[in-house]
């Protein structure tokens, strides 16, 4: 069975998130990414194989198959959406948006992910 390799956008609260990961079988945690680089030094000290991005942008163009969006709520719009664009599968670390509507934007780009031949 292969694993989904995982990215987290938000090294505060995706710094626990990344913990977690590694008891998930058949996710493959190998990235991490932050504009505050001290944040990112902290994680790479505990997680020293993950590749650490302080780009959005960089981290979405790497080899990466889904992304964990653990950034400020007020951005998750934005990032879920920049993801799916860039063919990333996304996962929302808590509420997706802060209106019924901003929920709807990113499902108009889940179709860029799909169809997967990935068997997971």
């Amino acid at each position: 069975m292969n694993s989904v390799r995982f990215g987290i956008l938000g090294a505060g609260r995706g710094s626990d998130l990344a913990q977690a990961m590694h008891h998930v079988p058949t996710a493959e945690l190998v990235a991490i990414c932050d504009e505050n680089k001290e944040r990112l030094v902290t994680v790479a000290d505990k997680l020293p194989t993950l590749k650490t991005y302080n780009s959005w942008a960089a981290m979405l163009d790497s080899d990466i198959d889904a992304v964990i969006v653990a950034s400020p709520m007020p951005l998750h719009v934005q990032h879920s959406i920049d993801a799916l664009k860039a063919g990333k599968h996304v996962l929302s670390e808590v509420t997706a948006a802060t209106s019924i509507e901003q929920c709807w934007q990113p499902v108009s780009y889940t179709h860029l992910t799909l169809p997967t031949n990935r068997e997971v």
